[in-house]
């Protein structure tokens, strides 16, 4: 009889067809040894769907998978948990990929950790170059551990989301993910943290992140009305300072994000709205600063680009071990 706790990962697929077959894969070869695996197709447009059919055909029961009509990921993501049995869930998106060893690991502190810890998240690496070279961005960045209300929404600690693992009676407890929203996992964690949940962290890379390069648009203009709606949903419950403290951080974030995309334009108007808020030039020097190293980034060959952001990472991996 197997006694290891069953851990669900649910996979919402939206126009994945180079990257869903890798990314099932690496749940299904997971060395944990009681995994289901849940693929929701989103109402892909490309040959998703097909893919996930084809590794069925191959291997009937190695995993469930469901097609639907387009409805966001959050959507997606409540429908594949509500299909599931596991006592523990992570997701992960469909390009996206686990290191063998990811639920081993995870299930291994959880079981040595008592129920106020409702989610494990880890270290990472992301894939620019299509598995040809990975970065290792664990220590780059301050991750969430412990109680960290405040900090979840403003990204002063980050959780890579594919690198999470949570109590299913975590989930049921704050409600799952809230479908008004176009972003799942911030307003997740931060609800979790609400509701008196503790986050650890295992300092190691279990997951690898896709990134693909992409023009400035309109993708930075959406992720700050997204964090924008989720600090007003939560509003009612930070006192004013909190909530001032938490809005600057917030934008000062963004205006770096959209800064390093190349959305200058965007960046800029940030910055003036958090000018005109706070009556201090702080943001209008941020600014000054960000989009002036982006441009100096952007006009760097993108392999020159990569190896620069490794030295970065490493050295302020280096810094904080000290």
């Amino acid at each position: 009889m197997n006694k290891s706790p069953k851990v669900s990962v649910v996979m919402p697929a939206y126009n994945h067809q180079e990257y869903v077959g890798r990314s099932i894969d690496s749940v299904v070869s997971q060395t944990y040894p009681n995994v289901e695996l849940i693929v929701v197709d989103d109402g892909s447009t490309d040959k998703t769907w097909e893919k996930i059919s084809e590794k069925l055909e191959k291997n009937p029961g190695l995993f469930k998978a469901v097609s639907r009509p387009n409805g966001g990921v959050c959507s997606a993501l409540n429908e594949g948990i509500a299909l599931s049995s596991g006592e523990f869930v992570a997701v992960i998106a469909s390009d996206d990929y686990y290191l063998p060893t990811k639920l081993s690991d995870q299930m291994q502190l959880f079981l040595n950790l008592d129920e106020r810890v409702g989610l494990i998240h880890s270290g990472a690496y992301l894939d620019y170059q299509n598995g040809q070279k990975l970065e290792d961005i664990t220590g780059s960045y301050k991750p969430a551990v412990g109680s960290c209300l405040n900090d979840v929404l403003t990204q002063r600690v980050r959780i890579v989301a594919p690198s999470i693992l949570f109590r299913r009676s975590a989930f049921d407890m704050v409600g799952g993910f809230d479908e008004e929203l176009a972003a799942e996992d911030v307003d997740f964690f931060m609800r979790l943290a609400q509701a008196g949940y503790e986050f650890a962290y295992i300092k190691k890379p279990l997951v690898v992140k896709t990134v693909v390069e992409k023009s400035a648009g309109s993708d930075f203009s959406a992720l700050i009305k997204v964090h924008e709606a989720i600090l007003e949903k939560h509003r009612p419950n930070l006192d004013a300072d909190q909530y001032k403290s938490i809005k600057v951080a917030m934008y000062d974030h963004l205006i770096i994000l959209a800064s390093g995309s190349g959305n200058y334009q965007l960046a800029w108007k940030t910055a003036k709205k958090l000018f005109l808020e706070r009556r201090s030039v702080l943001p209008i020097v941020g600014f000054m600063i960000w989009s002036c190293r982006s441009m100096f980034l952007r006009s760097l060959p993108v392999g020159l680009r990569h190896r620069l952001r490794l030295i970065r990472s490493r050295f302020k991996s280096s810094v904080r071990s000290v």
